[in-house]
Formats: C-alpha cells, sequence, structure tokens
C-alpha cells in the first residue's frame, strides 16, 4: 500500500509541476477584444494586468468550458502512457506475487511432500513390490 501511495505522489507532483509550467501559458495568448496591454506572463511585454479578478475568472471559464483538442489529445495521449506504464507494473507485480506464492506452496505443503516420499518408494519397489517370474 506505502508503494502505491508513493507512486500517487509522484505522480501528482508531476502533474502539478507540469501545470504550474505549462497552464500559466494557456490563456496567456488569447487576443482580447478591446484594446487593454497585455498580462505581464507574456513572453513578449512586460507591463501591469489591468484586469481584474473577475475578469480574470470569467477568461478562465471561457477558456475550460471551451473545446479544446489539441490538448485534449495531448492529455488522453499521456494518460494512456501513464496508465501503460502503470498496468506494466502492475502485470509485473502481480507476477512476482505468483512466483512468490507458487514457490512457497511447494516449499511449505506437507501432503505432497508425503505423497513424493510414497511415491519415491513405490517407483524403487521397496514397498509393494511386483515379481515378474
Amino acid at each position: 500500500m506505502r508503494l502505491f501511495l508513493r507512486h500517487n505522489i509522484a505522480i501528482l507532483l508531476a502533474v502539478f509541476i507540469i501545470m504550474a509550467s505549462f497552464g500559466v501559458q494557456l490563456g496567456m495568448s488569447q487576443l482580447v477584444s478591446d484594446a487593454k496591454p497585455p498580462c505581464p506572463f507574456m513572453g513578449e511585454a512586460m507591463s501591469l494586468c489591468p484586469m481584474s479578478v473577475m475578469d480574470h475568472i470569467s477568461s478562465w471559464k471561457q477558456m475550460f468550458s471551451a473545446l479544446p483538442t489539441v490538448e485534449l489529445l495531448t492529455v488522453i495521449l499521456a494518460t494512456v502512457i501513464i496508465a501503460s506504464f502503470c498496468l506494466k507494473k502492475i502485470a509485473d507485480g502481480a507476477a512476482v506475487r505468483l512466483a512468490y506464492w507458487y514457490h512457497y506452496y511447494k516449499k511449505k505443503r506437507t501432503l505432497e511432500k508425503f505423497f513424493n516420499y510414497f511415491n519415491s518408494l513405490f517407483s524403487q519397489g521397496i514397498l509393494h513390490p511386483e515379481l515378474y517370474a
């Protein structure tokens, strides 16, 4: 359980870093209909942002209500890649657990050892010998 918790924390941290790095740039290249100067986070201009908090919220709401095709395909592709790695790890972990339990089963079961002992005695002819005379 701790292993999955560590992986989840690592994935959440990676998503946070990616969104912190590239998420600011998502809304900065939009063209505003009125003649406001660009936001200070844009690469080509340095200025104070004239937009109020409500303008920013409405801008982000409009941006997320639109259907971004390229970004959506990128997110789906990233999700598929991450899911394939996670499923591979889970499958590998299941194979390791299965091998461990098979080894444990072969070593610890007593009835099978008892049967193998009698099987070897029968095969050597010590127990119930057959005479071909």
